[in-house]
C-alpha cells in the first residue's frame, strides 16, 4: 500500500465547535449515516466537540505484511501533513483486520461531480477554473511527494490514483487530492474511474511513482482541455496506444485557442516514457502558471463556478449533516 486516504464526502476543513451553538457540556458523537458512493465502508460522525469527521474502513486481511508495515510509516507522515491542497487525515487505529482511518470532513463536490453537473448542461469547465484545479492538485502532489517519516527519513510516497474522484473541488474554491491510501489494491489494476489517468508503467508493472503522478495530472489537464478523457476505461487499448505511439493529444475548442500552450504540456506529461516527462509536480506546475500568467481563475471565482454547477447538491448536503451556511 502506497499513502493513506483521506474522505471525500462533502469539502472544506472540518467545522470546529465555534461553528456551531455552544454548550457547556461536550456532545456525544453522532453518526450521521454512511457515505454510499465511496469505494470502501464509509461514514459520517459529527465528534464529541462538534466537528464533523469522515471515517473509513479499510480491510487489511489481504495485505502482505511488508505493505502493511509501509502502510503505518506513511500514515504517520500523512497525520502531519498541513496542507491547503491535501484533505487532512486526523487519526488512525487499527481494529483486527481493519485500518480505520478518521479525516476532516470537506464541503465541495469531487471533480468528477463537477464533470458530470457541467456535462449535464452541456458545457465544459471554464479552462482557466480547471487550470486553478490543475495547479492545486499539483502542489498538493508536492507535498506528498516530500513525504518525510518521524525520523526526517524521506519515504518513497507516490498517490497513485490521480483521476477526478480522487480530487475535491470544496467550496472555497481550493481543490484537495483525497484517497491517498489503498491497502490490499493492485496499483496495476486500477479502479474503472481510474483507468483512464494511468501511467502506462502503473498499468503493465504496478509501478507507483511521482513521475506517474505526474501523468495523470497530464490526463486531468488533457480533460479540462479536450472536454472529455484521454482513453476509454480499457487497460488493453490504453496500453497499445503507448506502445504504437497513438497516445491523444487534446482538442480545444475554436474559441479557446488562446489556450494551446497547455496542449503541449499535457501531452509532455503524458508522455510514454517517464524520463520525458516533467521532472517534478512543481516544474509541471510552474509551466502551466507562465503558460496561463493573469488568466488563471482565482479561488473565489473557482468557488462561484462550483455553486453554478453543483450549488444543489450543496445545499442539500449542507442540510443533511447541518453544515452552517457559508458568509
Amino acid at each position: 500500500m502506497r499513502g493513506c486516504t483521506a474522505a471525500s464526502f462533502g469539502y472544506n476543513e472540518a467545522p470546529r465547535m465555534n461553528d456551531h451553538p455552544s454548550t457547556d457540556e461536550p456532545m456525544e458523537p453522532m453518526w450521521l449515516g454512511d457515505l454510499k458512493d465511496r469505494p470502501v465502508k464509509a461514514g459520517i460522525l459529527r465528534g464529541a466537540e462538534g466537528q464533523l469527521l469522515v471515517i473509513e474502513t479499510f480491510e487489511l486481511g489481504r495485505t502482505a505484511f511488508a505493505d502493511v508495515t509501509h502502510a503505518f510509516r506513511t500514515l504517520g507522515a500523512l497525520e502531519h501533513v498541513v496542507h491547503p491542497n491535501v484533505a487532512r487525515i486526523l487519526a488512525t487505529r487499527v481494529e483486527g483486520e481493519q485500518l480505520i482511518v478518521t479525516s476532516g470532513y470537506l464541503e465541495g463536490e469531487s471533480l468528477s461531480t463537477v464533470f458530470f453537473h457541467a456535462a449535464g448542461r452541456a458545457m465544459r469547465v471554464p479552462i482557466d477554473v480547471g487550470c486553478r484545479v490543475v495547479v492545486d492538485v499539483l502542489a498538493g502532489l508536492s507535498a506528498l511527494h516530500g513525504l518525510r517519516d518521524a525520523g526526517g527519513t524521506a519515504i518513497d510516497f507516490a498517490h497513485g490514483e490521480v483521476c477526478p474522484r480522487n480530487i475535491i473541488v470544496g467550496v472555497d474554491g481550493r481543490s484537495r487530492i483525497v484517497h491517498a491510501c489503498r491497502p490490499g489494491h493492485s496499483p496495476a489494476d486500477p479502479r474503472p474511474p481510474a483507468l483512464p489517468y494511468a501511467a502506462p508503467e502503473t498499468l503493465a508493472h504496478g509501478t507507483m511513482s511521482p513521475a506517474a503522478d505526474v501523468y495523470g495530472v497530464g490526463a486531468l489537464l488533457f480533460h479540462m482541455l479536450d472536454g472529455g478523457p484521454p482513453f476509454e476505461a480499457n487497460k488493453a487499448a490504453i496500453t497499445a496506444a503507448h506502445a504504437n505511439g497513438a497516445v491523444p493529444r487534446a482538442r480545444l475548442p475554436v474559441d479557446e485557442a488562446m489556450w494551446d500552450p497547455l496542449v503541449a504540456i499535457a501531452a509532455r506529461a503524458m508522455a510514454t516514457d517517464p524520463v520525458r516527462r516533467y521532472a517534478s509536480v512543481s516544474e509541471m506546475a510552474g509551466e502551466i502558471r507562465r503558460a496561463v500568467t493573469t488568466r488563471l481563475a482565482s479561488v473565489e471565482h473557482t468557488s462561484i463556478v462550483l455553486y453554478d454547477l453543483c450549488g444543489g447538491a450543496i445545499r442539500r448536503r449542507r442540510t443533511r449533516v447541518s453544515v452552517p451556511p457559508r458568509a
